[in-house]
C-alpha cells in the first residue's frame, strides 16, 4: 500500500508529518512514564485480570472479586472489567511480572496511535500545519501525559474510539456506511468496546450516519423483502451481538454491576444528576486548560467553531453530546480522564473559532496566535517527559506502603479478610481477601484492619470514627508505620463472619 493511500490528506507529505509526529509523541510519553503510582486501585484490577489470565485462574480471580466488590462501598468498581486491556497486559505481565514501567508501555504506543487516528480524522478539516498544531497540543497535553503514566485503560480507549470515529468519518464522507465496509467498522468499534463499554455509545453515531446517507442516497425500501438493503442496514448490529456472544462464551462478563449505580427514580433526580454533572466536568475542562485568558476566550470560540463546521462535523458533535450526556449522569466523577476524547473537538473548533476572527489578518496570525494559547501546557509536558523522576508518589508502590504490605504477609494467613481503603490494591500485592471499611458493622466481617493516617477517603473509617465503634474493641494494635496502622482481631474475640 502506498502511503498516499492511506488518505491522511491529498499529498504523502501529510502522511509522513502524521507518521512522525505519531513517533515524536510515543517517545516523549516513553521517557515519562514513571515506576510509580497513585492509590487509585483500578490499576489493580486490571493488572489481577491480566494475571489471571496468564495463569487460567479466571474463575479464581472472578469469586474473590465479588466478595471485594460486594462488600466494599458503592462505586468501586465491576466485578471485572472489559477483558480487551488486560489481554493487552497479559503478555507484558507473563513476561516482567509487576513492573510498573514495563505494563505502562502500551499507552506510550496507544498515544501514538491516537495521534495518527487524529489526524485521519481532522484530515479534510484543517490543513497540515494547524492540524499539526491541534493535534500536538491534545496528544501533550499534562493532563493526557499524566493519564498515560498510570495503567488504566483510558489512553487506549482514546486511540481506539478515535479510530473508530475518523474511519465512520471517513466511510460517510464516501457514502460507504451501508456497504461491506461496515465489517471492518463494527470490528474497530467492538475492540473499543472491548477495553472500556462506553464505547457502545459509537452505535447511535453509526445509526446516525446510516441514516443520514439514506436520506442523501434517496435509499426507499419497497418492501422488507430487499434483503440485500435490509441487511446492510443491520450487519454492523448483528456482527457486535456474535462478537459480543462468542467472547462470553470465553471470558465471564461482570461488568454490569456498574449498571447499578445509575440510580434516578423520577425525571426530576435524572435532571439534577445531569446538571450537577454538566456543571462539574465543566469545571474540570475548565481547569484542563491554561493561561486562563485561554480558557474564557474557548468557549466562544468552540461555539463558533462548531457552529461553522456543524454540517461537517454531525457525526462527531453527535458523539461528542452522548458521551457529555452518559458521563454528566454517572453519579461517580472521574475527573479530566473521562473528557479525554472531548480534547481534540474542543481544540479543533476552538481553532476554527480563532480562524473566523482572523480572516483579515495575515495568514500565519491564527497558528501563532494558538501555540502562544497552548505553548505553556507543551513546556509542561516537555519539562516532565525530559526529568528524571524518583520514586516519591505516596502510593502502594512507595517504600511505606511496601513495607506495610510486607509486614501483613508476614502477620496474616492465607485466609485472613482485610479491611483497607483499596482493597484491590492490597489483593494485589499480599493476596489477601480485602474490603473496605465504611462502618462498625463491617468490623464483624474482618480478621485484620490497616487505615492510612494521611488519608481522608471513603473506604475506611478514621481514628475518632473507630473509637465509637464497640466491634472495634475487638481488635488490638498489631502493627504501626507511619502512616500505616494495622490492628488484629484479639484470640479471645469471636471469629469474622463469612463475608459473602
Amino acid at each position: 500500500m502506498k502511503l498516499n493511500e492511506l488518505n491522511l490528506g491529498t499529498r504523502p507529505v501529510d502522511t509522513y508529518v502524521g507518521l512522525s509526529c505519531s513517533l515524536v509523541v510515543l517517545m516523549l510519553c516513553w521517557s515519562s512514564l514513571t515506576n510509580s503510582h497513585s492509590w487509585g486501585d483500578d490499576f489493580a484490577a486490571y493488572i489481577m485480570q491480566a494475571k489471571a489470565i496468564s495463569e487460567g485462574s479466571i474463575e479464581h480471580f472472578v469469586e474473590r472479586n465479588t466478595i471485594t466488590v460486594r462488600n466494599s462501598f458503592l462505586g468501586l468498581g465491576p466485578i471485572t472489567y472489559p477483558w480487551g486491556y488486560p489481554l493487552i497486559l497479559t503478555p507484558i505481565y507473563k513476561t516482567f511480572g509487576l513492573n510498573l514501567t514495563a505494563l505502562k508501555i502500551p499507552n506510550a504506543f496507544f498515544l501514538g496511535l491516537f495521534v495518527y487516528s487524529a489526524f485521519f480524522l481532522l484530515r479534510k478539516r484543517l490543513s497540515l500545519l494547524p492540524r499539526t498544531l491541534v493535534v500536538l497540543a491534545v496528544a501533550l497535553h499534562p493532563v493526557v501525559l499524566m493519564v498515560a503514566d498510570n495503567i488504566i485503560s483510558d489512553i487506549t480507549f482514546l486511540a481506539l474510539s478515535t479510530l473508530c470515529l475518523a474511519y465512520l468519518d471517513y466511510l460517510f464522507s464516501r457514502r460507504e456506511v451501508l456497504s461491506i465496509k461496515a465489517v471492518t467498522l463494527t470490528a474497530l468499534i467492538f475492540v473499543a468496546c472491548q477495553v472500556r463499554t462506553v464505547g457502545y455509545l459509537l452505535v447511535p453515531v453509526v445509526f446516525l450516519a446510516q441514516a443520514l446517507e439514506m436520506r442523501a442516497k434517496g435509499t426507499r425500501f419497497s418492501s422488507w423483502t430487499d434483503m440485500t438493503k435490509v441487511l446492510c442496514v443491520i450487519l454492523p448490529y448483528l456482527l457486535l451481538l456474535i462478537f459480543a456472544g462468542l467472547v462470553a462464551g470465553f471470558l465471564p462478563d461482570k461488568t454490569s454491576s456498574y449498571l447499578t449505580q445509575i440510580g434516578a427514580d423520577t425525571v426530576t433526580d435524572i435532571i439534577k444528576s445531569l446538571i450537577a454533572g454538566a456543571y462539574y466536568y465543566i469545571e474540570v475542562l475548565h481547569d484542563m486548560f491554561t493561561p486562563p485568558l485561554f480558557t474564557l476566550a474557548l468557549v466562544p470560540l468552540t461555539a463558533i467553531g462548531a457552529r461553522v463546521s456543524f454540517k461537517k462535523d454531525i457525526l462527531v458533535i453527535s458523539y461528542i453530546f452522548i458521551s457529555f450526556l452518559c458521563f454528566a449522569l454517572w453519579p461517580a466523577r472521574e475527573g479530566a480522564r473521562f473528557l479525554l476524547s472531548f480534547l481534540i473537538p474542543i481544540s479543533y473548533w476552538g481553532y476554527l473559532g480563532l480562524e473566523s476572527l482572523m480572516k483579515r489578518l495575515p495568514p500565519l496570525s491564527t497558528p501563532l496566535i494558538f501555540i502562544g494559547l497552548v505553548a505553556p501546557g507543551l513546556l509542561k509536558s516537555f519539562d516532565q517527559a525530559l526529568q528524571v523522576k524518583p520514586i516519591n508518589l505516596k502510593g502502594p508502590f512507595h517504600e511505606s506502603s511496601l513495607d506495610m504490605f510486607s509486614r501483613l504477609k508476614i502477620l496474616t494467613p492465607q485466609d485472613a479478610v482485610v479491611g483497607f481503603f483499596k482493597p484491590r490494591a492490597l489483593r494485589l500485592m499480599t493476596d489477601r481477601l480485602s474490603f473496605t471499611i465504611t462502618d462498625c458493622q463491617q468490623l464483624a466481617d474482618i480478621s485484620y484492619l490497616v487505615t492510612n493516617k494521611e488519608i481522608s477517603e471513603r473506604g475506611q473509617l478514621n481514628t475518632e470514627q473507630l473509637s465509637r465503634c464497640p466491634q472495634f474493641q475487638e481488635f488490638a494494635l498489631a502493627y504501626e508505620s507511619p502512616p500505616f496502622v494495622i490492628h488484629s482481631r484479639r484470640p479471645s474475640s469471636p471469629k469474622p463472619t463469612q463475608a459473602k
